[in-house]
């Protein structure tokens, strides 16, 4: 909890874990206030992640409730619906003591870094809300609701990002 004059703050942190972190002690993280929850990656594309399962095992173990999420691709070599699909067969199978699946959506460095026209921004918006309802659709199969998000890591604000 941090807390400033005249304000008061809540917070708490997560880790955003996926393969390429290795092994990570979750209870240690817990216990030193350095995992509240976690955001475990599942999925990129269509690329289920190779730690995703432990790390969920683990972080159910350790008292830590997590969330999987999809790093979503963009383009024609990356429909959406495949990659719900994807983030849904991960899943598997469902997890109905931590947080609802997300989707992941990060232009490092912005729009223009990648190529990326306002047009084409909007027409990934579309992509991203067709994953989502295609998520959604396979999620309310067991009752579960998917939420999409995205952060404002790596942006520089300039190119609408």
């Amino acid at each position: 909890m941090a807390t400033s004059p005249g304000h008061y703050q809540s917070y708490q942190i997560g880790p955003d874990a996926y393969s390429g972190n290795g092994s990570v002690d979750w209870t240690t993280s817990r216990y030193s206030g350095h995992a509240a929850f976690a955001l475990l990656r599942a999925a990129e594309n269509t690329t289920p992640d190779s730690e995703y399962k432990t790390y969920r095992t683990q972080c159910a173990r350790a008292g830590i409730p997590s969330s999987p999420y999809l790093f979503m691709h963009f383009g024609a070599n990356a429909p959406p619906e495949p990659q719900a699909d994807a983030l849904y067969a991960a899943c598997q199978p469902v997890d109905r003591t931590g947080y609802v699946p997300t989707i992941d959506v990060e232009l490092p460095g912005g729009r223009a870094k990648h190529g990326i026209t306002a047009q084409q921004a909007l027409d990934a918006s579309a992509h991203l809300r067709a994953a989502g309802g295609h998520c959604d659709d396979a999620l309310a199969v067991v009752g579960l609701p998917a939420a999409a998000h995205r952060r404002g890591r790596g942006g520089d604000g300039r190119d609408g990002d």
